[in-house]
């Protein structure tokens, strides 16, 4: 928080020694951190305080698209032809449920979806096997995300303020945020305000029989459900609203003490819960690449 406030301030012209290493320009020598940052704390401490005090750490990671997306292609390959729709739980900005506004670029695979933009591309290395990346963009509708707290992507302060927590030199990922917001400024997201508790129940019983439903957690879970024992809460939660209809999962997180991040896909029936276990180790392996170069 404190030094997303930093960056906050000094991303709008502010004038002191720390600006040329926030901005990337100069690497900043543990030596001179301390006394740099100290005097700048003191010099603008009532900035400092006003933005602690009115905003939280939130981001948006849009490069998860570029793990999402085979995701969805292997989950649409798996089902029969009625539409999928797809709840991104813990939305943030909701930019992730823009993901066919992008364009990717897996590097000897570059994937153009009906509506990318040409100029919002997500880079992603691809080692191993190559995952699906064959989908139908018109089976998926009415997406929706959920958000205790969302980002408001007209006001010009909440997303400003977004792009503050980006650190100072991922650039790359900076340009990335701003052109995806950009996006979102002529298109909204669909997001729904409020504890995922409270809406997932209505949106179980709202979404039509005739349509797939896909719960997407992108390390979302132990924020919503709290830490330890976020998965076994979720499971549970799926369990009790899979007795109404059946669900589809894609979990993406640390799943315990000091592990790589993984993916979990599964189906919950009335019946029973299935994971694709072929199909997940193979994704699994595939972010295990993007995660070493890509920050969450």
């Amino acid at each position: 928080m404190l030094l997303g406030a930093v960056h906050h301030i000094l991303r709008r012209g502010v004038q002191h020694p720390p600006a040329t290493y926030f901005t990337g320009h100069e690497e900043l020598h543990e030596a001179r951190a301390d006394a740099l940052l100290t005097d700048f704390c003191r010099r603008h401490t009532g900035q400092i305080r006003r933005i602690i005090s009115t905003r939280s750490v939130q981001t948006n990671e849009v490069n998860r698209c570029a793990v999402l997306v085979p995701a969805f292609a292997a989950l649409q390959q798996q089902l029969d032809e009625r539409p999928i729709r797809i709840v991104d739980v813990g939305a943030s900005a909701g930019l992730n449920l823009l993901w066919d506004r992008y364009t990717y670029d897996y590097g000897e695979h570059r994937l153009s979806l009906p509506a990318s933009d040409p100029d919002t591309v997500l880079t992603c290395e691809i080692k191993g096997a190559t995952p699906p990346l064959s989908l139908d963009i018109a089976g998926f509708v009415q997406p929706v995300g959920i958000e205790l707290s969302p980002v408001d992507i007209t006001d010009p302060e909440a997303t400003d303020w977004l792009v503050s927590l980006t650190w100072p030199e991922q650039t790359t990922r900076m340009r990335t945020l701003n052109s995806a917001l950009a996006l979102a400024s002529r298109t909204p997201p669909t997001i729904l305000a409020g504890r995922a508790e409270d809406h997932l129940a209505d949106v179980v019983a709202q979404t039509p029989a005739d349509q797939h439903l896909c719960l997407v957690f992108s390390w979302s879970i132990y924020q919503i459900f709290g830490s330890p024992g976020g998965r076994e809460r979720l499971s549970d939660t799926l369990a009790e609203l899979s007795q109404h209809r059946p669900l589809h999962e894609i979990s993406i997180g640390h799943f315990g003490h000091a592990t790589p991040p993984r993916m979990i896909m599964a189906c919950r029936t009335r019946e029973k819960s299935s994971v694709p276990n072929a199909l997940t180790w193979a994704l699994n392996s595939f972010l295990r690449s993007w995660d070493r170069g890509s920050a969450h």
